[in-house]
């Protein structure tokens, strides 16, 4: 690890936020199956409406959204610091 440091000096940036956007991807996708249980219990078996299962669909869709923007940040600091690091 002490070898490859020395070539990420320049990209600490970098080097940190990548897998911080791909840990924040990660918690965004473990959120979906919370919510579609939700769905489940709620909506369908709890009877509270078609209001709610919309509703919390739209949520699904806010999930989709925002992991897919921490993913492509997560790429962008990712490929940035590994051609950096490559270059070196």
């Amino acid at each position: 690890m002490r070898t490859l440091a020395k070539y990420l000096r320049n990209y600490k940036k970098e080097s940190i936020l990548a897998p911080f956007f791909k840990f924040l991807e990660v918690v965004f996708d473990l959120l979906v199956p919370i919510v579609v249980a939700q769905i489940i219990d709620g909506g369908i078996r709890g009877g509270q409406g078609d209001g709610f299962i919309w509703r919390r669909a739209g949520v699904l869709v806010l999930l989709a959204v925002v992991g897919l923007t921490c993913t492509i940040i997560a790429q962008y600091f990712s490929a940035k610091a590994a051609v950096g690091t490559a270059t070196n």
